[in-house]
């Protein structure tokens, strides 16, 4: 197997480059009001789920907990086997920053399916990835007390 450049920029620089494309990558992320992004991201190593299919993105969606999700798009640079940079800016230092992940694959979903029944959360944000109704209503309750 060919070696992956280190960074965008190391890709961009080479003369070749190895099969690599432009391509549209899809994430789901919770919806919300606030500042940042929650993306669902792979259990066990917490990477965040990009995939250039549509369709696999909905079936990550069918195996998370319950909420509120908006879907989302970016422009990557992929290659055959699904490794992927992402193209959020073009300056120099951006480029250089910009290191090479694993994007999902049907393959790699079928696999990570087999093994772990839940292998998709949402990234933790104010209250975590999840949060039973009960729980949450309860959290809510304590913090009108307190006033």
């Amino acid at each position: 197997m060919k070696e992956i450049p280190k960074t965008l920029k190391d890709l961009i620089r080479k003369e070749k480059h190895d099969g690599f494309k432009l391509a549209v990558g899809h994430f789901v992320a919770l919806k919300h009001t606030l500042m940042g992004i929650f993306p669902a991201i792979e259990s066990e190593s917490e990477e965040i789920v990009m995939t250039t299919n549509f369709e696999l993105i909905k079936k990550v969606c069918a195996t998370l907990y319950s909420r509120e999700f908006n879907f989302h798009t970016q422009l990557i640079y992929v290659n055959p086997a699904g490794i992927a940079y992402s193209i959020i800016n073009t300056d120099g230092k951006s480029l250089e920053k910009t290191t090479p992940y694993q994007t999902l694959t049907e393959k790699r979903f079928e696999e990570l399916i087999s093994k772990n029944e839940k292998p998709f959360k949402w990234t933790p944000g104010l209250f975590g990835g999840y949060i039973p109704p009960e729980k949450f209503e309860k959290i809510i309750q304590e913090a009108v007390s307190e006033f």
